[in-house]
């Protein structure tokens, strides 16, 4: 009986171990080939929702180049069809920290209350390249005419990542 547990023991460390211990590393490595096979399709996963998210946030480095010109096109052109008056157009702000600048810009519009809540809700869902962060409603009394008029301050953001080559 000894013999028999002696003669399995020296078995089991002369070949049955090394067989074993092959077999795992060749499911490892099998493991390891199958993960670098399916890579490019995760790359491009990541890849589609990394724009999802830039997207969401309002970071399009493409065209922010061209943000300004963009959104006072849309904005002059909405207004021009709804009885809106484009009052103010101020400068661009720029805020950057090492990895990302963030481009601020202010609009001031004069109208209704329902043609200004139109233009917010085109802006958010029709103007893709920046992201509308901030409206503020105030009344501004016209004293020559008496006549309170609705003004309204939105507020646009448009993040681009700084690039460092």
């Amino acid at each position: 009986m000894i013999g028999v547990v002696l003669m399995l023991y020296i078995s089991y460390q002369l070949s049955f171990k090394k067989a074993y211990n092959s077999y795992s590393e060749y499911c490892d490595l099998k493991n390891q080939f199958d993960s670098i096979q399916s890579a490019p399709a995760e790359i491009k996963n990541v890849e589609k929702q990394l724009a999802d998210i830039e997207l969401a946030v309002g970071m399009s480095p493409d065209t922010s180049s061209n943000f300004q010109k963009l959104l006072l096109e849309k904005v002059s052109k909405y207004c021009q069809n709804n009885n809106l008056v484009l009052k103010e157009f101020p400068k661009t702000i720029f805020c950057s920290n090492s990895d990302f600048e963030i481009e601020t810009n202010q609009i001031v519009v004069e109208g209704t209350f329902l043609n200004i809540l139109n233009l917010l809700y085109e802006l958010e869902k029709g103007f893709r390249m920046g992201k509308l962060v901030s409206v503020r409603f105030n009344t501004l009394k016209d004293y020559k005419t008496g006549i309170n008029n609705l003004l309204a301050n939105l507020y646009f953001q448009n993040f681009k990542k700084k690039s460092h080559e």
